[in-house]
């Protein structure tokens, strides 16, 4: 995960690529080449891994009560799966999410939402991915590609609720998060 570490980290591990010693050898992994200082990617060698099919990742789930939202929020890669496994609120901070996108009537509901959100702060990136997701699967069913949906758990509730929001809404949506 090389596109964690700070500039100043990656600039002082250039220092040991300049001049390693005949035996060692650095593995980074990445799953944002863009976050990694063009001078260490200049020094290394790449090697592009494929996604994995959701049906490969939702096998490596079996038994987990969380394995579709594992497998729709991973997006191919095993190793997000298994982090979203080991976090003890997927679930409750899905639902919370799923309600703000299929209950939320007014505006004036929005800080009620967020309060009730506020509780996974901490895990922010993934929140905004699963509204994304959300967002995603509202406009599979607006636009008549339910076929595409990755959440057929939540197929019915979501559908209830699209009716509320109108493809260019959901465009619009999509590009702000």
């Amino acid at each position: 995960n090389i596109e964690k570490s700070i500039e100043s980290a990656q600039n002082k591990l250039l220092k040991t690529f300049e001049e390693p010693s005949k035996d060692a050898f650095f593995i980074l992994t990445t799953t944002n080449l863009n976050l990694v200082l063009p001078t260490i990617r200049s020094r290394c060698s790449k090697i592009e891994l494929a996604k994995l099919s959701k049906d490969v990742i939702s096998k490596f789930f079996d038994g987990n009560e969380n394995k579709e939202i594992i497998t729709a929020l991973s997006d191919g890669l095993i190793g997000k799966a298994r982090k979203l496994s080991s976090f003890k609120n997927l679930k409750l901070m899905f639902d919370s999410v799923l309600d703000c996108v299929t209950r939320l009537s007014s505006s004036k509901e929005v800080l009620a939402y967020s309060k009730k959100l506020m509780t996974f702060k901490d895990e922010f990136s993934l929140l905004i991915e699963t509204f994304s997701l959300l967002v995603e699967e509202l406009l599979y069913l607006r636009a008549g590609k339910d076929n595409l949906m990755r959440l057929l758990s939540v197929r019915q509730r979501l559908s209830d609720s699209v009716r509320d929001y109108s493809i260019k809404a959901l465009v619009e949506i999509q590009n702000l998060i």
